[in-house]
């Protein structure tokens, strides 16, 4: 890797590191819109990925549609952008913003002990994510909206 490959990777991290602050302090209106907009746009500009993504859809469900198959394709690329915006925007809730905001469930499922640690992470308006060491308190929950009937 050349200096010139070291000196855009630096750059691309300090738009990353800016887009992440400034998505983090939006509040939940315009921030979710902005959030689907950038993944919308990120979806087009990586068509490459867009045309995989597409091409993986049309096989897992061949009965459905090309268009619904682009649909789905831009619905992920827009959920994507939402749920970076969520996690954008998660360092900086308040203990009592979490307690409203967030419910969390299946938590004594970090506190079991297991060789490695755990981690992942979902969007579609719902995100789980959790690094947790064996035998530690998990670092972060699982962030469901409440729904309708509650």
């Amino acid at each position: 890797m050349g200096a010139g490959d070291r000196l855009r990777f630096f750059l691309e991290y300090l738009s990353l590191r800016a887009l992440h602050f400034l998505l983090g302090r939006l509040p939940a209106f315009p921030g979710r819109g902005v959030g689907r907009a950038l993944g919308r746009a990120v979806g087009l500009v990586a068509r490459k990925r867009t045309r995989v993504a597409s091409e993986n859809l049309a096989l897992a469900f061949p009965e459905e549609s090309p268009s619904r198959i682009r649909a789905w394709t831009r619905a992920v690329w827009s959920d994507l952008g939402a749920g970076i915006w969520e996690f954008a925007r998660l360092g900086r809730l308040t203990a009592e913003e979490f307690q409203k905001e967030v419910r969390v469930i299946g938590e004594n499922i970090f506190s079991r002990p297991t060789p490695r640690e755990k981690a992942w992470f979902s969007s579609r308006d719902t995100w789980a994510i959790g690094n947790t060491p064996p035998g530690r308190p998990p670092s972060r929950g699982f962030r469901c909206p409440p729904s309708p009937e509650e």
